[in-house]
């Protein structure tokens, strides 16, 4: 996902994402002020009260009271937005082990994400969550990156399809937590396919190679502590990525 950046640009960028806690407490002062002036004039609208048969002040009214809902309503994205990439934030710079709702990373992951315009705008959505995903034991970001470069894998599988949907799964089966990717992207060849899987499953041994490695090499990795298994099924078209995350490697 960085594989384009010169480490200068990395170690910048990590910089930039180390003071956002900061950013964001410096963007919710303001929105704070915003939303307390809001409630006021909702307090003040309702002490007016047009003179009966006063058609074009009560329809004025009206619209103020709905311009309020619409300001109120977009202060609520900004918080929601905030507080996400808050938690993501501290999710990544306290880099330990913890007890991990991964339905819930990955929805903030998801949610993250919609700061790409093309993922926002451009890509159809579908989200299929099966409820009570047990908890385990994890490091989130290991998960987080694991994520986003399966995620970012779907998009540059999508860039040049004349229909870009994605649907992301998870769903809890024969003593596995199975988190799904699905695309309409160009697919992969079958001799690739076997390629990618050989990779992903291949045994992590030291850090001589990290400066070198790919993206799903870095899945693999990150995912060879909790015993993942991975699966591809593709065509042009429909490729489907499985991961699985076996529930008695994460109960530690």
């Amino acid at each position: 996902m960085l594989k384009d950046l010169s480490a200068d640009q990395i170690l910048s960028l990590a910089f930039i994402g180390s003071l956002f806690g900061g950013v964001a407490h410096n963007i919710n002062t303001p929105l704070s002020s915003i939303v307390g002036r809001m409630e006021l004039l909702e307090m003040r609208l309702a002490k007016i009260h047009p003179a009966a048969g006063d058609e074009a002040s009560h329809a004025e009214l009206q619209k103020c009271h709905h311009d309020l809902d619409v300001i109120g309503q977009s202060c609520s994205r900004i918080d929601d937005t905030l507080k996400n990439c808050i938690r993501t934030t501290q999710a990544v710079l306290k880099n330990q082990t913890a007890e991990l709702q991964l339905d819930m990373l990955l929805k903030s992951v998801l949610a993250f994400l919609n700061a790409d315009m093309e993922f926002k705008h451009q890509t159809q959505k579908a989200y299929e969550f099966q409820e009570n995903i047990p908890s385990i034991t994890a490091d989130p970001v290991s998960f987080s990156l694991t994520f986003l470069e399966l995620l970012y894998n779907t998009r540059c599988a999508m860039l040049n399809a004349p229909e870009k949907r994605l649907t992301v799964a998870m769903s809890v089966a024969d003593g596995c937590i199975a988190i799904c990717f699905r695309d309409t992207g160009c697919g992969i060849a079958p001799h690739s396919r076997q390629e990618l899987l050989d990779l992903l499953h291949k045994p992590f041994t030291d850090g001589s190679e990290l400066s070198r490695e790919t993206g799903l090499q870095r899945v693999g990795r990150l995912m060879q502590p909790y015993a993942a298994t991975f699966d591809i099924q593709s065509t042009p078209g429909d490729t489907l990525f499985r991961l699985c995350i076996p529930l008695e490697q994460t109960r530690r």
